[in-house]
């Protein structure tokens, strides 16, 4: 949709009433504000690139919905919160880039039903404890 722009504006939450979209790509702007909840509701949708930002808040739990994700790349934002354990459902999902934020806590075990997951890239972060054991079970 938009790349290396100067938006200075949120998300609009209307983007959750496109229901076939495949792709939203923001990547490289200035979009602020936070992830709308009304993203969950997309269910065709497949790669998410809202990278490079300025977005901040949690990650919404809605977004485990949307299980014909294979690509959600959240990098170098400020999104904050612990990462959902509703991930896991997303098992479709083959890259997640969510790395260069402010997220703590430990790695959900949950992600460990995303068996499809070849590229994990969560470091820049504030994250603790181990990395759950469920994860070899990515291919």
């Amino acid at each position: 949709l938009a790349y290396q722009n100067e938006f200075k504006w949120a998300l609009p939450t209307q983007f959750g009433q496109w229901m076939k979209l495949k792709m939203f790509a923001v990547d490289n702007n200035g979009f602020t504000g936070t992830i709308p909840t009304e993203f969950g509701h997309l269910s065709s949708l497949e790669k998410l690139n809202i990278y490079n930002n300025q977005i901040t808040g949690t990650v919404p739990t809605e977004l485990g919905q949307l299980t014909a994700m294979t690509l959600l790349s959240l990098t170098s934002n400020a999104l904050t919160g612990t990462l959902p354990t509703e991930l896991g459902h997303m098992t479709s999902l083959l890259a997640f880039h969510g790395s260069d934020n402010l997220f703590q806590g430990t790695i959900p075990t949950e992600l460990g039903a995303m068996t499809r997951l070849q590229y994990l890239d969560i470091d820049l972060n504030i994250l603790t404890g181990t990395i759950p054991t469920q994860l070899s079970r990515m291919t």
